[in-house]
């Protein structure tokens, strides 16, 4: 007969990383009252190496909040006419199950 073994190897989540699917916008809601949304893409790493994209259970915030908004669960970044303040490097911060990452927009 054939004669074998499996070996189970157990992966865990080691990091994160993110980034906004266009990293130069401008506000035009301010003009004509439009919400711009632009998606946001996380992608977890495991000790494997292996990279998969979720935003389930990532969470996200800014500081910048005059400039733009953040979809807390991470699904999108939003200029709204409510946002009138400009910068050139807005810093969007990310957390998934206690790895954190940032991008900027």
């Amino acid at each position: 007969g054939l004669e074998g073994k499996i070996h189970i190897v157990q992966t865990k989540d080691v990091a994160i990383f993110a980034a906004a699917e266009r990293n130069r916008l401008i506000n035009t809601a301010v003009l004509d009252g439009t919400t711009k949304q632009v998606g946001v893409r996380v992608y977890v790493v495991n000790s494997e190496t292996q990279v998969r994209k979720t935003t389930s259970g990532a969470t996200c915030a800014t500081t910048s909040s005059g400039v733009l908004s953040v979809d807390k669960d991470c699904k999108h970044v939003s200029l709204t006419s409510s946002e009138k303040s400009a910068s050139n490097n807005v810093v969007v911060d990310v957390e998934l199950a206690g790895l954190q990452s940032s991008f900027n927009v």
